[in-house]
């Protein structure tokens, strides 16, 4: 191969690894945010949980506020919201968790 070819495939070379280094650097930011954005919604959900609990009954007791609290399922989160007027007891509510 002649210098002036391998010099131009050291540099497409060069140029491909910093094309690719640059993606993956977006795609790992995308991650990072949408992580953030899914990690937010639980928090949010975790806090109206307990709004709506403390609301209804009054204070929580603190095992509950625990299983709240370390849920990572939204959706069970979200159905306790959905079920907020037919729960009857906090016995009730640690069945969803």
């Amino acid at each position: 191969m002649a210098l002036n070819e391998m010099l131009k495939a050291s540099k497409d070379d060069d140029i491909r690894e910093l094309i690719e280094v640059k993606e993956k650097s977006k795609h790992d930011e995308a991650t990072k945010l949408h992580n953030a954005k899914l990690e937010g919604k639980l928090e949010g959900k975790k806090e109206l949980v307990i709004t709506l609990l403390t609301k209804k009954f009054g204070s929580l007791p603190e095992n509950l506020l625990k299983n709240i609290n370390e849920s990572n399922d939204i959706d069970i989160l979200q159905k306790i919201i959905d079920n907020i007027f037919d729960v009857t007891s906090f016995d009730e509510v640690i069945d969803f968790l």
